[in-house]
């Protein structure tokens, strides 16, 4: 059994990983879910799928506090495997942003997580991506 149309938030293990986000699911033709609205502990990992198995038709981020969060955005398609999605320029909307896949993600409301992270993306300054 494996699940389809999913979103896996994952929080890595360092003490310094911990914080707060704000993650929002678009799917089907027009429907929205907030997935997370608040502090994630370090190792915590939240996994969300739609209902009915409707399609994911896009994932926002961003930092919601001064707490920055680091760790993993993961989606399932239809093969139910959980792989990184890719942050496009146009996605973010504010701040100073690193784009590029979400294995490794640091969202900050502020600047002062960079450049203290090695994450492979980040959306700092409350930025959107």
């Amino acid at each position: 059994c494996y699940r389809t149309n999913c979103i896996k938030l994952r929080t890595g293990t360092d003490a310094t990983n911990a914080g707060a986000l704000q993650a929002i699911v678009s799917y089907g033709t027009s429907d929205t879910a907030t997935v997370v609205d608040g502090s994630m502990a370090s190792d915590e990992t939240v996994i969300w799928c739609t209902p009915n198995n409707e399609e994911i038709t896009s994932v926002t981020v961003e930092g919601t506090t001064d707490d920055a969060w680091t760790g993993a955005l993961l989606h399932a398609g239809s093969s139910g495997e959980f792989t990184a999605m890719e942050c496009q320029g146009s996605e973010c909307t504010a701040g100073t942003s690193k784009l590029g896949i979400t294995s490794t993600l640091t969202v900050d409301g502020n600047s002062d997580s960079y450049p203290s992270y090695d994450a492979k993306t980040y959306c700092l300054d409350g930025a959107v991506c």
